[in-house]
Order: C-alpha cells, then structure tokens, then sequence
C-alpha cells in the first residue's frame, strides 16, 4: 500500500518525453502563447532577410539607356531608324591658295617692314701706277726738270721723300794737329779749292773739299786735286737724304704705263714705273 502511495505522488516521467511537463498536462492557453512566439520568431526572421538582402534586377542595357522615346509611326511602315548626324569637317586651305589674310586676326604676326636697300656709290677703278721720271736731291733741279716736262705736254708732280743716298765726299790730307791742317787749307784757298776743317773721332784733322750724290763728280775732283800735288781722298757713306721725285701720269694698269714710258724715252728720259 506505501509503494502505491508514493507512486501515485511522485509518478517516474518517460524518457522519451523528456525533461519538463508534458504536453498532454500542458494547458490551452500555453500552447497558444508557444504558437503564437513560433510566428513571431518566423516572421521576423522572413522581414530581416527581405530587407536585408541586395538588389537583383537587372540594369537596363546601355543602348535602353541612352535610347529615346520615338514618335508613334504610322500604320503600314516599319520602325525608323535613327541615323547619328554627321560631323562636319573643317574646311582646309589649299596650300597655293594660302595667303597672309587667312591667318586669324590673334595669330597673324606683324609684317616686318623692309629696309630700303642702300645704293652703293660705285667705285672706280684704283689707278695705281705713276712714271718717275728723275729723283733728285737738288729741289732747284726738280724745279727745273718739272718746267721742262710740262712744256712737252705732261702733268708733273714733285714728292718729296727721305731716302738713304750714298754722299762722296773729297777730303785732303790726314793730320796730327789743327795748325798744320789750317796752313793746307790756306794753301788750297790760294789753289781756289775752299776747303772745311772736320776733325775725326781718333782726333785727326782732315779738310773737306767737296761732297758729291753723284760719284763721277767726286772723281773729276780727285784727279783734279792729284795734278795740284795734293793727296785726296773719297769717302762714300749712305746717309738720310731729302730726296725731290718727279713723276708724271695716273695709270689703272701696267700696260698703260709702259706705253707712257717708251714716250718718255724716246725724248731722252731714263724714267721708271713705281707703284703709288
């Protein structure tokens, strides 16, 4: 009699029905509250995933896109097609045709304004050569030679230059002391030779009797002197002259310059063709 007792208070439960009060002892209102928390937990779970998901439609294509509602077309024909417009192209400036005035006006560069081009004076011709007739050191005998060749026609000219000439001077005699050269010259004045004292470097004395451009001169004058029982003596040295040239003529070239020249010595002249 316990054992019923105490079965019937604390009955064993099924295992195959699990921990918990079982469903046959639960009442109406809990299995409405389960049902009800069921649809819920369903629901929201089906409200996430609709929101939360992506977009899948797909996008119209490109040509959809960019294509624009047509006009309704009339019955009996076809759908129109539409055609791009056409570009123009530029138009382009032949090359022959191309000019400064089709230059735009930002781009167009000033013209450059062209200098008169200067005449030049012309040159004549550089006459170059001259005919010298005589050089002389004598300015007296340029003179004269000048007068002379003008009468026969010419056009003379006297340049003055310096040039080294050799001078021949005639000395007498060699001596030791200034009175014995005086009393030869008072000899040679009575003899109508004067004569200059000129005393040497080494402290000799010697009396110049004559000084000569010419060498034929200074000669004549030694042997002139000899036949006086004198002893000469002729010293020849270059020195700076001043020198009186006579020239005569302007020529262009050589050739004109030597038909002059066989003129002038035709009439007796020795001249010679320079250069100016």
């Amino acid at each position: 009699v316990n054992m019923k007792k105490f079965n019937s208070l604390n009955p064993s439960p099924d295992p195959s029905e699990g921990p918990g009060p079982s469903r046959e002892n639960m009442s109406p209102q809990a299995k409405g509250l389960i049902i009800i928390s069921l649809v819920g937990i369903v629901f929201a779970g089906a409200l996430y995933w609709y929101t939360s998901r992506p977009s899948e439609a797909p996008l119209p294509p490109p040509s959809a896109q960019l294509k624009r509602p047509q006009p309704p077309q009339p019955k009996g024909q076809g759908p129109k097609v539409e055609v791009a417009p056409k570009v123009a192209k530029p138009a382009v400036i032949p090359r022959e045709s191309f000019t400064p005035a089709s230059i735009p006006a930002q781009v167009k560069k000033p013209a450059q304004k062209r200098l008169a081009k200067a005449t030049e004076p012309k040159v004549k011709p550089e006459k170059r050569y001259r005919i010298q007739v005589a050089s002389l050191v004598i300015e007296r005998n340029a003179l004269f030679l000048r007068n002379h060749l003008e009468k026969l026609g010419y056009t003379p000219v006297i340049r003055r230059t310096t040039a080294p000439i050799a001078r021949h001077r005639v000395y007498v005699g060699e001596f030791g002391s200034r009175e014995e050269a005086e009393q030869t010259a008072r000899r040679l004045n009575v003899d109508e030779f004067p004569s200059n004292l000129v005393e040497s470097e080494d402290g000799m004395f010697r009396l110049e009797v004559g000084s000569y451009y010419n060498l034929n001169k200074a000669i004549d004058l030694a042997h002139t002197l000899q036949e006086k029982k004198y002893t000469p003596k002729i010293d020849s040295k270059a020195v700076p002259t001043p020198v009186h040239q006579v020239r005569v003529g302007e020529y262009e070239s050589r050739t004109e310059a030597l038909k002059a020249l066989e003129a002038l010595k035709r009439q007796g002249f020795t001249p010679l063709i320079v250069r100016q």
